[in-house]
């Protein structure tokens, strides 16, 4: 079994982080129930349904990223923004109006700013600059929604939100083997497109194709720039990453693409959309990073195995499925690919959760961490 790095951090905060994570993995239960129902199962979550989207986005991934920033930042103030974000969860659900679980979520969006903005401070440099800006936009969409206004308004804000966050933890790992500077340029431009898309709105036409040539921008620049395309030349654990963040690049561009080339009249066009971001994107993020990620933030033993490529693989597949099922409208199909993601996640979770029972892969996991760069630094996302 690999052993993991000690997490950095007093006792206390090593638990809390821990508790934290376990309310994360609960809400995710919960927001891909919703999911589920909401796509046909006769399931009993009618709030649910509504708060599927929220759920993810802020609940599950809003703590994730605030707890990693919590961690890097390593000070005790900056466990606000987690800690406010699993209150705000807490009240969506306790049946309170929208307006509690909104208000928290714009005050932890508040604090994760605050919090990046601490890490800018200490280390200036456009890595760091986008997932300060990634706040911003969580928090500006969660201040709308506050407002009243609907999901599909605030939808473009959130998903910045996690686009900018993950793109600022790419572009750290990848400045490690490959001069990034010059390639920064494109970086910014494009960043500012989505900022401009979001505030349009991607429901919007002018909004959609800003958000849309924004996604395929980076979709491009990540593919050729990224640390993953080294590492597919490495086995074991670093292939497995690279294969995943791949993937998740493929997403994005498939999501920028529909953008620009489905009309806006067509039935699925923002589902497919929302999903090929978040689920394609962003969950194919947690395959590549989790083998890193529990084991630095949480002090939980994982080891890599290649049975892991079967979980990405149906995942994939079922997400090949939503998209498909969207743009043909075929409700069957569309159906059963939220079963087919559910699996994926759950024998993914079964096979990285199992390993400290498996025996080893301790020298082959130590020795992937040890010679791929996109493992040296843990990323939630």
């Amino acid at each position: 079994v690999a052993t993991p790095r000690p997490p950095s951090g007093t006792v206390p905060q090593q638990r809390l982080r821990r508790l934290l994570m376990a309310g994360a993995g609960a809400t995710l239960a919960l927001g891909l129930t919703g999911g589920l129902a909401r796509l046909g199962f006769d399931l009993p979550s009618p709030r649910l349904v509504l708060l599927h989207g929220p759920l993810l986005i802020c609940g599950v991934f809003g703590l994730l990223i605030a707890l990693e920033r919590a961690a890097a930042l390593d000070r005790p103030w900056a466990y606000a923004a987690p800690g406010l974000c699993a209150a705000g969860t807490a009240l969506l659900l306790s049946g309170l109006p929208q307006e509690a679980g909104a208000a928290a979520w714009a005050a932890a969006a508040l604090s994760l700013f605050a919090a990046s903005i601490g890490i800018l401070r200490r280390q200036p440099a456009l890595f760091n600059a986008l997932p300060a800006l990634g706040a911003l936009s969580w928090l500006a969409g969660n201040l709308l929604w506050l407002g009243g206004a609907a999901i599909p308004e605030v939808a473009g804000w959130w998903l910045a939100f996690l686009v900018l966050t993950i793109l600022g933890e790419r572009l750290e790992l990848s400045r490690i083997v490959l001069d990034t500077r010059r390639r920064e340029v494109m970086l910014m431009a494009a960043a500012f497109l989505l900022i401009a898309g979001s505030r349009n709105g991607i429901a919007d036409p002018d909004g959609g194709i800003l958000y849309g040539f924004s996604l395929c921008l980076l979709c491009g620049w990540l593919l050729k720039n990224d640390v993953a395309r080294l590492n597919l030349r490495r086995g074991g654990e670093g292939r497995f990453t690279a294969i995943s963040l791949i993937a998740g690049y493929v997403w994005l561009g498939a999501a920028g693409i529909a953008l620009l080339v489905l009309p806006e009249e067509m039935s699925f066009r923002y589902d497919v959309v929302l999903h090929a971001v978040l689920g394609g994107f962003v969950f194919s993020m947690i395959f590549a990073h989790a083998l890193v990620v529990l084991p630095a933030v949480a002090g939980i033993a994982t080891g890599y195995t290649a049975l892991m490529y079967l979980p990405l693989a149906v995942f994939q597949a079922g997400m090949l499925m939503r998209v498909l099922g969207g743009l043909a409208e075929a409700a069957a199909v569309r159906l059963y690919s939220g079963p087919a993601m559910l699996a994926g996640l759950l024998l993914f979770g079964t096979l990285l959760f199992g390993s400290r029972y498996r025996r080893g892969y301790g020298t082959a996991n130590a020795a992937s961490a040890s010679t791929d760069p996109g493992l040296d630094r843990p990323a939630l996302l």
